[in-house]
C-alpha cells in the first residue's frame, strides 16, 4: 500500500501551486482539481484532500462530494481499504443512499472481503430493490463464497431488470458451468454473444461448453477467434493448447503453450497444458520437467497426467500413486474415466 499522506504533500505542492499565495487561492485550486474529471487522479486525491484537511468551512454537500470523488480516485489507484475510509464517512452524510453502499461492497470485494460485500450490497438493494448493479455485484460475491444457488437468483433479477446486462449473462453462464450444466451455460453464453458477437471472454468460455458437449469442431473454431480478438491473453492460448492436447493434437497444442508462457513465463497452468502437448508428442521427459513445475499448484488432472507420462515410461508404481491422489481429488468416477480415455491409460491401473 502507498504512503499515502507523504506522497499527498508533493503531489499538493506540484498539482496546487504555492501555499503561499493565499488560501482563498488555494481553495479555489483544490476545489477545481477535487471536482476535475480524468487524469491525473493523484491531482484529485490531492485536492479532494486540502478541502477536506485544510479548509475551514464545507458545506455538507461539497463534503460528500469530496469524499466520494476521492473514494473513486483512491478506487482507481487500487487504494481499496483508503477508499472505504471516506465512503464510510460518505454514508454517515447520505446513509440513505443507495449507490453508496454498493460502492462500499466493490471495494471489500476488491479487497477479497466478500461477507462484507455481500453485506453491503443487500443493504444497497433494501434501499432501492430496482439497482441492476447491487444486485449483480452481490451475486458475484456469492459466486466466491460458492453460493452458487443464490449467485444465479440475484443475476437472474439483475438481468430482470437490465436485460442486456452482458457481464451479469455471461457470468450465470460461468456459475452454471461449474455446476456442472453445460447445456444452461451455453445458453447464457450464447445470449453473451448476440449481445457482443466479439466477447473473447464469451467466445472463451463457449469454447470450453461446446467441448464438454462433444462439439469439438464448434470448440476449437471459438478457441480460434476468441486468439484473433485476444492475442496477448495468455489465458486464451493455454485454453486452445489444452483443448488441442486434449484432442491428440500434440503439435497445434505446443504451439499454444509456448505463446502462452512467453507471455506469462512460468505459470503452473500453462506448464501443465504443456506438458499435455509434450506427452502427445511423446516427448516423456519434457512432459515429465513441465508437469514437475507444475506440481507446485496439484490438482486431480495435474496427477493424472503424470500418471499417464509415468506408466508411458514403465514406472507403474509411481503411476497407480499419481492415481490414487487423482482420485482422492476427484470423486467423480466418470470424469475420472473420461480423462484416462483421452489420455490413453491403461484400464488396469483403476
Amino acid at each position: 500500500m502507498r504512503i499515502f499522506s507523504a506522497r499527498n504533500m508533493l503531489v499538493g505542492c506540484l498539482l496546487l501551486g504555492s501555499l503561499s499565495t493565499g488560501a482563498e487561492i488555494n481553495r479555489k485550486q483544490a476545489m477545481r482539481a477535487c471536482l476535475a474529471d480524468g487524469d491525473p487522479i493523484e491531482s484529485i486525491v490531492a485536492g479532494c484532500s486540502w478541502l477536506l484537511e485544510s479548509a475551514d468551512a464545507l458545506s455538507i454537500n461539497m463534503k460528500l462530494s469530496a469524499h466520494l470523488k476521492r473514494a473513486v480516485a483512491r478506487n482507481r489507484l487500487g487504494e481499496y481499504a483508503l477508499a472505504i475510509e471516506d465512503i464510510d464517512q460518505a454514508i454517515k452524510i447520505a446513509p440513505d443512499a443507495s449507490r453508496l453502499h454498493q460502492f462500499r461492497g466493490v471495494s471489500y470485494a476488491q479487497l477479497g472481503k466478500y461477507k462484507k460485500s455481500v453485506r453491503n450490497h443487500s443493504a444497497a438493494i433494501k434501499l432501492d430493490n430496482n439497482n441492476a448493479e447491487a444486485w449483480f455485484y452481490r451475486g458475484f460475491g456469492y459466486s466466491k463464497l460458492k453460493d452458487h444457488r443464490r449467485a444465479i437468483a440475484d443475476y437472474n433479477r439483475a438481468i430482470e431488470l437490465q436485460p442486456d446486462f452482458l457481464t451479469a449473462i455471461n457470468n450465470r453462464g460461468q456459475i452454471y458451468y461449474n455446476m456442472g450444466d453445460c447445456e444452461s451455460a451455453l445458453v447464457d453464453f450464447n445470449a453473451s454473444l448476440e449481445l457482443a458477437p466479439n466477447s473473447g471472454l464469451a467466445l472463451l468460455n463457449r469454447a470450453e461448453c461446446r467441448f464438454e458437449l462433444g462439439n469439438v469442431e464448434g470448440s476449437l473454431e471459438d478457441h480460434r477467434r476468441s486468439i484473433e480478438l485476444m492475442p496477448d491473453n495468455a489465458d486464451v492460448h493455454n485454453a486452445s493448447c489444452w483443448t488441442k492436447g486434449l484432442l491428440g493434437d500434440g503439435e497445434g497444442a505446443l504451439a499454444d503453450c509456448n505463446e502462452a508462457l512467453r507471455l506469462e513465463p512460468g505459470v503452473a497452468a500453462f506448464l501443465d497444458s504443456r506438458a499435455l502437448a509434450y506427452y502427445r508428442l511423446q516427448q516423456y521427459e519434457l512432459a515429465l520437467a513441465d508437469e514437475m513445475e507444475a506440481m507446485k499448484e496439484p490438482s486431480w488432472e495435474s496427477h493424472i497426467l503424470r500418471a499417464a507420462i509415468y506408466q508411458q515410461q514403465g514406472k507403474s508404481e509411481l503411476a497407480e500413486a499419481d492415481y490414487r491422489k487423482a482420485k482422492r481429488l476427484q470423486r467423480d468416477k466418470s470424469i475420472l474415466e473420461q480423462r484416462i480415455r483421452l489420455l490413453g491409460l491403461e484400464p488396469g491401473l483403476w
